[in-house]
């Protein structure tokens, strides 16, 4: 196999489920925008490792960011300080991760982590908060569509906040 046909075996299938998760976000009336970005920063084991390739993103509204990594899809969305520390985290049934958004390698909670005590990791760090739902690659659409629905029910929002 050539490189031009492992790529197209890796990014057709990538290509087919950004559309189609495009279109049932669509269909459940969001907004939804895709696009191929690369220079993505992911944890691979204990560190940090820059992803030179591209991957399909799509942004949901302006609430959330729906990442189809090669072997995972992520979705990720920021709440403000004040909104993060009052979210039910022992209420959510999919596994996150939290983090600083200005300095995104802050853990301020990861599995294994107890959530008993994030409200106030949450108010110590003070700043803008990111949550990312790390789902398997081939987990379904309904799954994906209900983190959307939660983030777009918590006011979560992508890029610099406002407030």
């Amino acid at each position: 196999m050539d490189t031009w046909e492992f790529l197209n075996s890796v990014y057709e299938p990538l290509f087919q489920r950004v559309q189609a998760l495009g279109r049932q976000l669509a269909i459940a009336g969001y907004t939804a925008r895709w696009s191929w970005y690369n220079l993505h920063s992911v944890r691979r084991g204990e560190e940090y490792e820059v992803e030179f390739f591209p991957i399909p993103v799509i942004t949901a509204g302006h609430w959330c960011e729906v990442i189809l990594e090669l072997d995972s899809i992520c979705i990720d969305a920021h709440l403000t300080n004040e909104q993060a520390q009052k979210l039910r985290w022992n209420r959510i049934p999919w596994p996150f991760e939290i983090y600083g958004v200005e300095d995104y390698t802050e853990d301020l909670y990861a599995p294994g982590m107890s959530r008993d005590e994030l409200p106030q990791r949450i108010a110590r760090y003070g700043g803008e908060i990111g949550v990312a739902f790390s789902m398997p690659a081939d987990c379904g659409a309904d799954e994906i569509l209900a983190i959307v629905d939660a983030c777009r029910e918590w006011d979560a929002h992508i890029g610099k906040s406002e407030a």
